[in-house]
């Protein structure tokens, strides 16, 4: 495996060393902070039991996507906002290229925590590998790759396209990760639902979400380091969810994929996030029940199970692949 790393200034790729990746991204954070659309180090915090509520304002104002009725997981990719040089050449802060395939580091301009970054696929990249969703094992082993180069302290999370009834809170369809820190929470799976699998190896992770995208079910990815800094994937199932409560609305319209994995989420609405400040064990309620409902139930999950066991038995799609 070839691993090249660069520094981003004005689109133009300098070469690093690849150890030297942690400093260029903190440097160059700490540099482009004027460019946010709000400053995460002085945001407020809650804590409602097991969760931290971070009231971010500025992310009121996000681009959202219209709602998708019966989506297709596997639907095309359409030239969006991380195919503009423009883009690049203003958020690009680094540049990885794994074997020839070239992923840029942008700063997340309106970030759920400090620092946090966006990674996506080269524009130049063919079609029919960028739109949001697990093209091969090849995209996770270089994922896994990319987590072991950034620094510990950041965790890396992929949210698929919507898919049918099923959301996982991707807003745009080009293939990207996020990557945010843990400030108070090392990085492990303390959060997960009944629903998370937890998976070491490529081809395992491959074959697992290929069964989800057959039943165009979306899906979220967290990437995470163990105890002893390798790298683990937990892939969770998503469903909808109805919002029944104001609280519920802000999660749904905020993120899908994280709140209950990594134990943040983030609020935009002030009202609500001082009403939850005032009423912290129904917040938490509400938080646990709203983690219920977007998680998939016992009965879908061990179908899923067993058409993943089977396809390892029949060897369908568990191929092993070098890399």
């Amino acid at each position: 495996m070839i691993i090249k790393v660069y520094k981003s200034v004005d689109g133009r790729l300098m070469r690093l060393r690849k150890d030297s990746l942690p400093l260029q991204l903190y440097s160059a954070w700490e540099s482009r902070r004027h460019l946010l659309k709000g400053d995460p180090s002085t945001m407020q915090q809650a804590s409602f039991g097991r969760f931290t509520v971070n009231f971010c304002p500025w992310r009121a104002n996000r681009p959202q996507p219209a709602p998708r009725l019966n989506a297709n997981i596997r639907e095309p990719h359409q030239l969006c906002t991380f195919d503009k040089e423009a883009v690049i050449q203003q958020e690009g802060v680094a540049a990885l290229e794994i074997d020839g395939r070239l992923y840029h580091v942008l700063i997340n301009l309106n970030p759920v925590n400090d620092p946090s970054f966006i990674l996506t696929k080269a524009p130049d990249r063919p079609a029919d590998e960028l739109c949001q969703i697990i093209h091969s094992p090849v995209d996770i082993a270089d994922s896994m790759t990319m987590h072991q180069l950034f620094p510990p302290q950041l965790s890396f999370l992929f949210n698929s396209n919507p898919a049918g009834s099923t959301d996982a809170g991707a807003t745009i369809n080009h293939f990207h990760l996020q990557s945010f820190c843990f400030k108070d929470r090392p990085g492990d799976i303390r959060f997960q639902s009944a629903s998370t699998r937890v998976l070491g190896e490529k081809e395992d992770v491959y074959a697992y979400l290929k069964i989800l995208e057959e039943n165009n079910n979306a899906y979220n990815l967290l990437f995470l380091r163990t105890v002893f800094g390798a790298t683990q994937v937990a892939a969770i199932p998503r469903t909808l969810g109805i919002p029944t409560t104001p609280i519920q609305s802000q999660v749904l319209t905020e993120t899908i994929g994280a709140p209950f994995y990594v134990g943040f989420l983030s609020i935009s609405n002030q009202t609500i996030f001082q009403a939850m400040k005032r009423s912290p064990v129904e917040a938490e309620l509400v938080l646990a029940q709203w983690q219920r409902e977007t998680t998939v139930d016992k009965e879908t999950l061990a179908r899923f199970e067993r058409q993943y066991r089977g396809s390892l038995k029949l060897g369908e799609i568990f191929t092993k692949q070098p890399g």
